[in-house]
């Protein structure tokens, strides 16, 4: 499973390397107009936290997940075995994989505290947006599962989305809309007061809340679409889609999408992600490598350099130490 205490130092682990460089660059802002993406690698796996932060939680006293199973469920394991045997996945593993999983988000709070303080320190901290964001979660046990590469459930498709307005704006609310990640390249554009290219998907998130939102995985393999208390996962194969009432069933157990009492309901959903998936969405959901980009001075080239010049920086950062050159 991939789950240990990292044999490498915390100095030398990526989330402090990727937090220093971070905090490096902070230093050298003077007033506006400065951007930094700062991407961290965990909580991925493997789950390898340096000490001290393997030793953050005690895998004994942790809640599990709220809907953890002692088993996977039949439909899951139809639909994808994983990336390793769950028959081998007990409770112990998936308890000292969740107290990794959470020191790894620790580790990383600690680093966006060392931002923040920095932003501070400046004076720049009141008017900078800070926004916290990643690209899919994790089931850390969710009907007995780890990783991702199965049904889109909450835990990995619900993800984290914190933000830090200039002036601390709507400070300390919680936003209940159906927004999506797209939504954060336009949100960034109109905050720094530009306009937004148009083509550009997505909303600006202090406007945007959608009655239904829409995802896909396995290029086609997959669809979801959700609202508030409603979910339809629909798959190529007919006999791998369900349907959930969320207010009654929150961790996505009991699947009705052959009751008759939801068959309006689904009707409508697959309407919806007919009408979404056809026409509503500008180019093909997955990734297109020839689909069109956003032009600017400051935008890499297509069939630029730019990898040979970041492999350059990591070389020369990194103390000329070997990086892979493929992919």
């Amino acid at each position: 499973l991939g789950t240990r205490r990292s044999i490498r130092s915390e100095e030398h682990h990526s989330t402090t390397w990727i937090g220093d460089r971070a905090v490096e660059t902070l230093e050298g802002w003077e007033g506006g107009g400065h951007l930094l993406m700062a991407s961290f690698i965990k909580p991925h796996h493997p789950f390898d936290p340096p000490a001290p932060w393997s030793e953050m939680y005690d895998p004994n006293e942790i809640s599990l997940l709220a809907g953890y199973t002692d088993a996977c469920l039949p439909q899951d394991l139809a639909f994808s075995q994983g990336y390793f045997p769950y028959e081998d996945l007990t409770e112990e593993k998936i308890r000292l994989a969740t107290a990794y999983y959470y020191a790894t988000i620790s580790q990383i709070d600690h680093h966006v505290g060392r931002m923040v303080d920095v932003l501070k320190r400046k004076g720049l901290y009141d008017n900078t947006l800070i926004l916290y964001n990643s690209d899919h979660g994790d089931f850390v046990g969710f009907h007995h599962l780890l990783l991702k590469g199965n049904y889109m459930y909450d835990p990995v498709i619900k993800v984290p989305l914190v933000v830090k307005y200039p002036g601390q704006k709507d400070g300390g609310t919680v936003c209940k809309n159906l927004v999506n990640t797209i939504d954060v390249g336009p949100t960034l554009i109109r905050v720094a007061g530009c306009e937004v290219p148009e083509g550009m998907e997505g909303a600006d998130l202090r406007e945007v809340d959608r009655e239904l939102m829409f995802a896909e995985t396995g290029r086609g393999n997959a669809y979801m679409v959700r609202s508030r208390t409603r979910k339809l996962l629909l798959c190529a194969r007919a006999e791998s889609s369900q349907f959930f009432n969320l207010d009654q069933d929150p961790y996505e157990m009991n699947n009705v999408i052959d009751d008759p009492a939801y068959r309006d309901e689904v009707q409508t959903f697959r309407e919806a992600l007919v009408q979404w998936a056809l026409f509503d969405c500008p180019s093909r959901v997955h990734l297109d490598v020839d689909g069109p980009v956003v032009l600017g001075a400051d935008v890499a080239d297509r069939n630029g350099e730019d990898r040979e010049e970041m492999v350059a920086y990591f070389k020369e950062r990194m103390g000329g130490g070997r990086i892979a050159e493929g992919r």
